[in-house]
C-alpha cells in the first residue's frame, strides 16, 4: 500500500508528508537540512513544520543554539487518528439530527392555472384533514372562479374539514362559511403568495403566473402547522393606522354574541373626531340591534361622543379630565385591546391581547373605573 496516499487519507497534505517523511529518514535536523532533503522552499518548510507540531507528529530540541526537528515515533499517527474519531464522535448527534430531517425525499408537483388549483382543493378533500394557510387573499379565488370555490365548501363540510388560515386586517371579501375559520394579521406582516398545509402537503401558490407547488413532506408539513400553532396562539398583536385598527372593533362585535357585554373605558377627547365618531355611530347602530350590553367611560370633555350615546340610550359614564389618558381599553370575553388615540388616524396604534390574565386585570380597573365614573346616562332597559 502506498504510504503517502495513506498519509493524504489521514488529512495530511502532501507538503507535510514530505517533510515528515524526510525527518523520519534524516532524524534530528535543521531546517537547512529538511530544505535539501524535500526541495521545498525554506520559509514553506517552517509552515510545514508548524503544522505538524500542532499535530503532535513533529517536535524538536535546541543543539548548540540551533534548532533541529525530529519526527516523533510513528506510532503517534494512530493518536492523530484517534483524535480525528473522537471529534467525529462529538458532533455525530448533529450530523443525524440533519440527516433525519431530510431522510424522507420532497415529492414536488407544479400545477399551471385554474385546472392545477382545482387538484389542489381535490387534494384537500382527498386527504380528508383540516387545512392551514397564510397569505390568503379570498377575493382573488372568488374572482378566479365562484362555482368551484361554491362546490369546494360544500365538499370539505361534507367530510367535516375545517379551514383555519390567516388574512389581513384590510380583507374586503371573506367567505361566510362555517368551516372556515379566519385569523387576522396587520397588512405589514402580509405575505401575497399563499400558502397552506394539509395532512403530509404543503402548497405554495403564486398568483402571476397562476402557479401551485405542491410538495408531499411530513416535516415540511409539520413545520409549517407549528408555525401557524405560533402564530394562532400569539398572546398579543400590534395594528397600525386606522384603517387596521377600525377592523379590530369590528371583530369585536363578530365575535361577541347577542346579548353579550362589552365594557370600554378611557376614551379621550380625540376620539371627538368626525373620522372616527361616523364609523361609532355604525358599530353603535349593530350593538342596539343584537342587545349586546355596552357600557363606556369617557372623559367628561367628549362631547359629541357622549351626546350620541345618550341618543341611541346606551350607559355611559364620565371621568374628570384630570383621569383622562390618551388610552382606550375594551373587554369582551376572555379578550382585550389596547388603543393609543393620535390626532391623526395614520398614527393611531392598538395592541391586542388574547390572554385571559391580561383581559382579567384590564377589567377588574375597569370596574373600579366604573364604580367611581359619573352617570352620564342611563335609559336603554339592557343596560340598567
Amino acid at each position: 500500500m502506498d504510504i503517502n496516499t495513506v498519509l493524504q487519507e489521514l488529512g495530511l497534505s502532501e507538503g507535510e508528508i514530505k517533510t515528515y517523511l524526510a525527518l523520519l529518514k534524516l532524524g534530528s535536523s535543521p531546517v537547512s537540512k529538511i530544505k535539501e532533503e524535500t526541495n521545498l522552499h525554506r520559509t514553506t518548510v517552517y509552515d510545514f513544520l508548524e503544522k505538524l507540531i500542532n499535530k503532535a507528529l513533529v517536535n524538536y530540541v535546541m543543539k548548540e543554539g540551533i534548532k533541529c526537528y525530529k519526527a516523533s515515533d510513528p506510532g503517534n499517527l494512530m493518536n492523530f487518528l484517534k483524535e480525528k474519531e473522537d471529534k467525529l464522535k462529538e458532533i455525530m448527534p448533529e450530523l443525524k439530527k440533519l440527516s433525519d430531517f431530510h431522510k424522507e425525499e420532497l415529492d414536488v408537483e407544479v400545477y399551471k392555472g385554474k385546472e392545477g388549483f382545482k387538484n389542489t382543493l381535490n387534494k384537500i378533500v382527498e386527504i380528508g384533514k383540516d387545512m392551514y394557510g397564510f397569505g390568503f387573499d379570498e377575493s382573488k379565488y372568488e374572482t378566479l372562479d365562484p362555482i368551484m370555490m361554491k362546490q369546494y365548501f360544500r365538499k370539505t363540510k361534507e367530510k367535516g374539514i375545517m379551514e383555519n388560515i390567516f388574512v389581513k386586517k384590510s380583507s374586503e371579501f371573506l367567505y361566510n362559511d362555517e368551516n372556515v375559520n379566519y385569523f387576522f394579521l396587520p397588512d405589514n406582516f402580509f405575505n401575497p403568495n399563499p400558502t397552506m398545509t394539509f395532512g403530509d402537503y404543503v402548497v405554495i401558490q403564486i398568483w402571476n403566473p397562476f402557479t401551485s407547488i405542491v410538495i408531499k413532506n411530513k416535516d415540511l408539513a409539520d413545520s409549517y402547522k407549528k408555525y401557524f400553532d405560533f402564530l394562532r396562539t400569539q398572546t398579543s398583536m400590534i395594528f397600525k393606522g386606522w384603517e387596521e385598527v377600525k377592523i379590530i372593533y369590528e371583530d369585536m362585535l363578530k365575535e361577541v354574541k347577542d346579548k353579550g357585554e362589552i365594557l370600554t373605558y378611557g376614551c379621550p377627547p380625540i376620539v371627538d373626531n368626525d373620522i372616527y365618531i361616523n364609523f361609532f355611530k355604525e358599530q353603535n347602530h349593530i350593538l342596539k340591534k343584537r342587545n349586546i350590553r355596552y357600557r363606556i367611560t369617557f372623559d367628561e370633555r367628549c362631547v359629541k361622543n357622549i351626546k350620541g350615546c345618550k341618543k341611541e340610550g346606551y350607559t355611559v359614564r364620565i371621568i374628570k379630565k384630570e383621569l383622562s389618558t390618551p388610552m382606550e381599553v375594551s373587554i369582551y370575553g376572555d379578550k382585550s385591546f389596547m388603543v393609543i388615540w393620535k390626532e391623526d388616524p395614520k398614527e393611531v396604534t392598538a395592541i391586542v391581547f388574547n390572554d385571559k390574565d391580561i383581559t382579567a386585570s384590564f377589567k377588574q380597573y375597569g370596574e373600579m373605573l366604573w364604580s367611581i365614573a359619573k352617570p352620564a346616562y342611563c335609559a336603554h332597559p339592557i343596560n340598567k
